[in-house]
């Protein structure tokens, strides 16, 4: 989690002559223990972290790769080269940055973590709560690690041990919209469902405009039932988009339906045929409604105009069952 966010706290550090100010999402990088001059942060080595977070890490490596032949002890520039293979897709490589770096540091928490990562992503799973582990064992307020090690006991279904996790990484992580959404999502898998809905709920109300957030909170609000909350949430998302697609309306008008909210269920569907007048779903969506609505004539209408589109006859069976509802309807 957030390579990129710490990358830029590398390079600004060292523009800026000090460390940044912490923040939720950017923590304070305490770079581990053992010789400083091995996490000493070189203009090149800066450089290369900024190519990274400006999505340019086949930029980067050339700079990277100079930076540990000049310097063999140089374990942020491995650590940083490990990050760029990582993004390019070279595991191989990667796995061999990161420990070179830990063969300058043993103890080196973000070397650990990244390895961690890299193990977890290629479905080495033991191997990667194993290095998970040391990140947090090296330096137990790292709270991105803890969170890493968190998804990784989930991985495992060790579920008592990523609420332990969990606990720790929202010491320092407890702003941040998607770890309060995966741990709702843990509190969902051990049965708590109100702790669940604690969790979503307050993700959704740190995601702000991130409506992809929003509406993958919506979404396991509806799963475990809590249909009042996700009409909130979708509803929200609608708000909040610029402009919401259609997928985003037909998904609000299905939560306002199942809220009992008949008329916004039937405000969001309509506005779904009018951003995309050839969507199929969109005006079966909006026939489902107008006939809890009780409207058969709409209902009909907005059926009629889903039958024409639907040429290869994919929602044949769906519409069907739509239409004998519809015409059931004084």
């Amino acid at each position: 989690m957030n390579r990129i966010a710490a990358l830029l706290v590398f390079s600004l550090a060292a523009c800026g002559g000090g460390t940044t100010t912490p923040t939720v999402d950017e923590p304070t990088l305490d770079l581990g223990g053992g010789d400083a001059d091995t996490h000493a942060l070189r203009p090149a080595v800066a450089r290369a972290g900024q190519l990274i977070a400006d999505d340019r890490a086949a930029d980067a490596v050339p700079l990277l790769e100079d930076a540990v032949r000049e310097d063999p002890r140089d374990a942020r520039a491995y650590l940083t080269l490990g990050i760029a293979r990582t993004l390019l897709g070279d595991g191989s490589a990667a796995e061999a940055a990161f420990r070179a770096a830990l063969s300058v540091d043993p103890e080196y928490p973000e070397a650990w973590n990244e390895l961690g990562l890299l193990f977890r992503d290629t479905e080495r799973l033991p191997e990667g709560l194993s290095a998970l582990q040391q990140a947090v064992r090296h330096r137990p307020e790292f709270h991105d690690a803890w969170y890493n090690l968190a998804l990784a006991y989930e991985d495992a279904e060790q579920l008592d041990e990523a609420e332990a996790a969990y606990g720790h990484a929202i010491v320092g992580l407890g702003n941040d919209a998607i770890v309060r959404f995966h741990h709702g999502g843990l509190r969902a898998r051990r049965g708590d469902r109100d702790g669940a809905r604690v969790e979503l709920r307050r993700a959704a109300e740190l995601a702000g405009r991130q409506v992809d957030v929003l509406r993958a909170v919506g979404r396991a609000l509806t799963s475990l039932g809590f249909v009042d909350d996700a009409a909130d949430v979708l509803i929200g998302a609608v708000r909040v988009a610029e402009p919401p697609s259609t997928d985003l309306l037909i998904e609000a008008a299905g939560a306002c339906r199942s809220a009992r909210r008949g008329e916004l269920a039937v405000r969001h569907a309509e506005e779904a045929t009018r951003l995309d007048p050839l969507s199929v779903r969109a005006f079966a969506m909006l026939a489902l409604v107008q006939t809890d609505a009780g409207r058969r004539a709409a209902a009909l209408a907005a059926l009629e105009r889903a039958d024409r589109l639907d040429g290869e006859g994919r929602l044949r069976a769906d519409l069907a069952r739509l239409r004998a509802a519809a015409e059931a309807l004084p």
